[in-house]
């Protein structure tokens, strides 16, 4: 009974204290036309609460003295603040301020806001025109696989995070798909032992395998047509033919029909095959640690004269194929090119190091995907004439560059992908318009915050400012500031990409006081 009085005396005190501590305020608005912030700051110069956030003139009341508001007394966190003096001011940012998008670093796979935040490669397949990747994403923990056209750009996206439930084949790529991406439940590979996640593709088909399972897609729609349970979980290679998936075990291969993704047969093998390529009749196989090389027309293997130790094998142009591999007399990794004997042609070489490579048939053109420390490339390359009857020299036809950029800075005035510990700066002082009221000689400390919804100029104190651009996840800022040009540089980081921002039109932003307030 006395709580139940208590909080009925309580009630009927509250609205009189929560008006009792209600300050309304005016301040005079600038000449200057733009958005406004303002903010309440204890005696420290603290900011207590954020009243607006880039509000029109519309959302303030029109007094005698200029526009009026109000605050409650409380802070940004709803609580009630201590008795005392309290400072109200803030800016006004005019339009004048624009923040312009200049470039993005460090990833040649992001040209755009909308473009796949592309962090690494696991396995490509060369296409007529392009590619077919899978790769890892930013802030999705399952496969991404895309098909890359060299003119036309990306083709289709489409994350493993969903799937068809095991055994099922959805109809023929030519009709129309059973099932939906985004109807479908999840699957995640990452309960198993081992990460190991292959691709292999032939015309109509795309197919991932991961250690839980084996995906098919469609090659001219990205749609996942079909799923199977990986019933090989310690699978070495994969490649595709005509209407069937091959996959490299242990014990030998394993042949998968399209699209059925039903198991339609074993061939032997000489020995346990970590690369693998197949055209038609005709089939490659690797063993690094055998350092062997096998081929095979009809399912006769016969060993090549090659001692290396292949990470991949693909088929060329004419009756040649190429390798990715470490050469025995040298110890040194290549990309090298052999005719159908073994005998050695020619080699791509370079300073980044081989990690796989996959030819067309059709011409003399390799793609090569290489690797220097934590910095990816993936070129594609033809061969020049000298003449009409030979080669000539490499010439890059493509090529996208993938470098981590988690701890990237200004070093020495130039932007670099790890600025290791040098200091970066976090803000820079603006000098303040008078905004046709008085002369200002005043400086503000500004930086640039983030949030989900993408970046935000902000004073020191936390006061957001103006919304410079969208873009969300950014984990690290760093700013240049170019006093000649009156111009801020914002480089933003979200792991994958650097995003850079010329932020222009800060000597425009003018401070708005409104007096304090006693806070009873």
């Amino acid at each position: 009974m006395r709580r139940l009085l208590f909080a009925a005396l309580l009630a009927g005190l509250l609205p009189a204290f929560a008006s009792e501590r209600q300050q309304r305020f005016a301040f005079a608005l600038p000449e200057a036309e733009g958005r406004i912030s303002l903010g309440v700051f204890d005696s420290t110069g603290t900011l207590r609460r954020t009243l607006y956030v880039s509000a029109a003139e519309s959302d303030f009341t029109i007094g005698l003295n200029g526009l009026v508001a109000s605050w409650d007394g409380r802070d940004d966190f709803g609580q009630p603040l201590p008795a005392g003096q309290y400072r109200i001011r803030g800016y006004l940012v005019t339009d004048d301020l624009k923040a312009e998008g200049i470039a993005y670093h460090f990833n040649d796979w992001v040209d755009d806001e909308n473009a796949p935040r592309i962090t690494r490669i696991d396995d490509f397949r060369k296409q007529p025109g392009g590619l077919v990747v899978l790769a890892q994403s930013l802030n999705d923990p399952h496969p991404l696989v895309f098909r890359f056209d060299q003119l036309r750009g990306f083709l289709w996206t489409t994350s493993l995070g969903a799937a068809v439930p095991p055994g099922t084949v959805a109809e023929e790529a030519t009709g129309e798909p059973r099932y939906h991406l985004a109807q479908l439940p999840q699957v995640n590979d990452s309960s198993s032992s081992t990460k190991k996640r292959l691709l292999a593709t032939t015309e109509h088909y795309a197919a991932v395998l991961v250690p839980d399972m084996l995906y098919l897609l469609d090659m001219n729609a990205g749609t996942v047509i079909g799923t199977q349970a990986n019933k090989f979980p310690q699978m070495e290679c994969l490649a595709g033919s005509q209407d069937a998936l091959v996959l490299g075990i242990e014990t030998g291969l394993t042949t998968i029909a399209l699209p059925s993704l039903e198991m339609s047969g074993e061939l032997d093998a000489p020995i346990p095959f970590d690369a693998l390529a197949v055209n038609g009749q005709q089939m490659l196989g690797a063993s690094a640690s055998y350092w062997q090389v096998w081929g095979a027309t009809d399912s006769k293997w016969e060993q090549l004269p090659l001692t290396i130790a292949a990470s991949s094998l693909s088929f060329g142009f004419g009756d040649t194929f190429w390798v990715t591999a470490i050469d025995e007399k040298d110890g040194k990794p290549f990309t090298g090119q052999f005719n159908k004997h073994g005998e050695f042609l020619r080699s791509y070489r370079d300073e980044f190091l081989p990690v796989r490579v996959c030819a067309s048939t059709a011409i003399e053109e390799i793609a090569v995907l290489e690797k220097s420390g934590a910095t990816q490339r993936l070129r594609v390359l033809s061969l020049g004439a000298t003449s009409t009857n030979s080669p000539g020299e490499w010439v890059v036809d493509f090529e996208k560059v993938i470098q981590s950029c988690e701890n990237f800075g200004i070093v020495k005035g130039k932007l670099v992908a790890d600025a290791g510990t040098v200091p970066q700066i976090d803000h820079v002082e603006v000098s303040l318009s008078a905004g046709g009221l008085s002369a200002s000689a005043q400086k503000l400390a500004v930086r640039v915050t983030s949030d989900h919804a993408g970046l935000w100029l902000a004073t020191k104190s936390g006061l957001r400012l103006a919304f410079l651009a969208s873009q969300p996840n950014v984990r690290r800022v760093v700013l240049e500031f170019r006093p000649d040009k009156k111009m801020l540089i914002v480089y933003a980081g979200d792991g994958a990409v650097v995003a850079e921002y010329a932020v222009k039109g800060l000597g425009t932003i003018v401070e708005i006081d409104a007096g304090e307030v006693e806070l009873p």
